[in-house]
Formats: C-alpha cells, structure tokens, sequence
C-alpha cells in the first residue's frame, strides 16, 4: 500500500489527508477520504505501568465504540505515546483498529544524532504513522520547513504515514497574529 500524508491544522484541530500528493486538484479524484482523530501523549504518562492502564482504556474504548457502532471503519483513530512506550502500547492495542504513531523522528537513517531516531527504526518497533512539524518542535526546538520536508520523506520512504502539522500557534490563533 502506498503511505498517505494527513495534513493537520494544530490551532483549528481538524485534518484531512490525501493520498500520496496533497494537491486540491489531486484530492478532488480520490475516493472518500477518511476522519483522523488521534492523541498526542506528549511527554505523558510519566511510567510504563500509567501507559498500560492508558492503552488498555483506549482498548476497552475502541472496542466500546466498534461493538456499539457500526460505522467505527469509517474513522481512523491513532495515538502517538512517548517513544519509550511505543511497543508497549501496539502489543496492547493489536486486537483493535487504533492506529499506533510517535511523536517525531529524524531524517537519517543513522548516524551520530544522539536522542534521534529513524524512520526505518520507528517502523521497526511497529509504528504505523509519525507527526512531522508540530508546532512544539518548529518553536521549541527551531525546525524549519526544510527539515519537516526531509522528515516527510524519509517517514514515506519507509512507508510510514504521515500526520503533516500546518498552520499557527493556539497563541497565534486565538490572537488572530496569522491569517
């Protein structure tokens, strides 16, 4: 199957994707596209055994939803934990539809990039989809559109989707500082 890029508006928290090419013309021909809706985790839980007890109520949740409705196909529903906590929490979601990302990755394949992980890593401990250009890692950590680039391609050369954060600061938005 071919990797999709999902595009995410941080501030207006809605999102769509395309499929491989994000152009307007190019989404207009594509069959229906489906509802993301994932969650952060950020630096969150503190432990692994808080991120058992969360995963196994976002399983008795997905499960919840897909037994009581019928329609659960029709949305695609991720998380992205703390890296550490990645294969943790796919072993505890595997018999559900949730969808298991991380937070960010690096665009090497491998090198001296202490903290860094790849994408070809990410894919190996069972990620299916990774962010690229949250606005935490373009403000906090100063990365710029090029670098975002390079992590988009090395993310979909090793066929991981992509969740492509765009747009403002919460700041920013509820200041009206960006059209």
């Amino acid at each position: 199957t071919q990797s999709k890029v999902r595009v995410f508006s941080e501030a207006a928290g809605t999102s769509n994707y395309a499929y491989p090419n994000p152009n307007p013309a190019y989404m207009e021909t594509t069959p229906k596209r489906k509802p993301f809706v994932a969650g952060n985790w950020k630096m969150n839980p503190g432990s692994l055994s808080s991120a058992e007890s969360l995963a196994n109520l976002v399983k008795v949740s997905a499960n919840a939803l897909k037994r009581d409705r019928g329609d659960l196909p029709q949305i695609n529903i991720g998380v992205a934990p703390p890296l550490a906590f990645i294969p943790t929490v796919k072993e505890i979601l595997r018999d559900t539809d949730v969808l298991v990302g991380a937070q960010d990755l690096h665009w090497e394949s491998k090198g001296a990039f202490t903290g860094g992980i790849s994408a070809e890593q990410l894919k190996s401990i069972g990620a299916d989809f990774v962010l690229c250009g949250h606005s935490e890692r373009r403000s906090v950590f100063k990365e710029s559109d090029a670098d975002i680039a390079k992590k988009v391609k090395a993310a979909l050369n090793q066929k991981l989707d992509v969740v492509l954060c765009v747009g403002e600061t919460l700041e920013e938005y509820k200041n009206g500082l960006v059209d």
